[in-house]
């Protein structure tokens, strides 16, 4: 049998996790992770999203009907791209998220996504460190031809050699 990624033998295992923006979907997900036991976690986001703005995809401001933001720690990074936004990977540059995720000092980091500048630092960063987490949600599937897929396939292996559990 092998060891475990993470050993919360000893204590409260600090998790650190990595999101674009706040998500309706994971809301839930991030509030009831700081509610279990044995879990100290913190939610660094390298965007704002669209609360503020017209969503791109959606063309309007979009209010949901539950609290993105309540029931976990969490912390905006400053993002510096002069084109913000989780529509391009040069649109989440946080020159600072390492250094705050390391004065969180996690034994673990969780990364949601990959395709973002700052998401990659992150991965290549704290791998061999601490154990690196990361969810995904998309797959090779997407359309756009055999170089785009080739070019998707060379990046995700990328990612994944810096992941010690999907």
């Amino acid at each position: 049998m092998s060891e475990p990624v993470i050993n919360a033998s000893r204590g409260p295992v600090r998790l650190a996790v990595v999101s674009s923006h706040p998500i309706q979907y994971n809301a839930p997900l991030f509030a009831a992770l700081a509610r279990r036991e044995g879990v100290e976690s913190r939610v660094f986001y390298s965007w704002h999203g669209t609360s503020d703005k017209p969503d791109p995809e959606f063309g309007h401001v979009i209010t949901w009907d539950l609290p993105l933001l309540e029931g976990y720690d969490h912390e905006f990074v400053r993002n510096v791209s002069p084109d913000r936004g989780s529509h391009r990977f040069l649109g989440l540059i946080n020159p600072a998220m390492v250094e705050r995720i390391e004065a969180f000092r996690p034994e673990a980091v969780l990364v949601f996504g990959w395709p973002f500048w700052t998401h990659m630092r992150v991965l290549r960063h704290f791998h061999g460190r601490i154990p690196v987490l990361f969810r995904g949600d998309s797959t090779l599937s997407h359309s756009g031809g055999r170089v785009r897929a080739f070019l998707r396939n060379r990046v995700l292996s990328e990612v994944y050699r810096h992941v010690d559990l999907a």
